[in-house]
């Protein structure tokens, strides 16, 4: 058999290796947890980027649109000063020929007008001649 101080000295070493096995779980779970809290910390700041990016993303596709719709409002003003540009050659093209039918129907009544003073000096001219006629006639009836 073990002598009691053999095995008092085996306690002790169990016991010391149980300290040491005790310090070391002690250790370990320091371990655990500071490892926990890190990866709370990368957790966060992993779901911090993915909300940003998704942001990003979310602010990406809202400019998109944005920048679609002010180039349709772009095409569409383009597409009305177009139109308005037409219209108004359209309207000037128009005016013109209008003016140019005024200054023809204008041209046309000044010969009309020139045609019937003529017509009126002439027969206020043959009305005098026809009077001179008549006395004419008259004169020479009498006597």
């Amino acid at each position: 058999m073990k002598s009691i101080s053999q095995q008092t000295r085996s306690l002790i070493h169990k016991q010391q290796d149980l300290g040491l096995i005790d310090s070391r779980i002690s250790q370990l779970k320091q371990q655990l947890q500071l490892q926990e809290s890190n990866n709370h910390i990368i957790e966060f700041k992993v779901n911090k980027i993915l909300e940003t990016k998704k942001n990003a993303s979310k602010d990406q596709s809202d400019y998109s649109r944005r920048l679609e719709n002010l180039n349709q409002e772009q095409q569409n003003r383009n597409s009305k000063i177009k139109l308005l540009k037409h219209l108004k050659e359209e309207d000037s093209i128009r005016r013109k020929r209008d003016l140019d039918e005024e200054k023809r129907l204008e041209q046309e009544v000044m010969k009309e007008r020139s045609m019937l003073y003529q017509l009126q000096y002439k027969h206020s001219q043959n009305e005098e001649l026809q009077q001179k006629q008549q006395q004419f006639q008259k004169n020479r009836n009498s006597e």
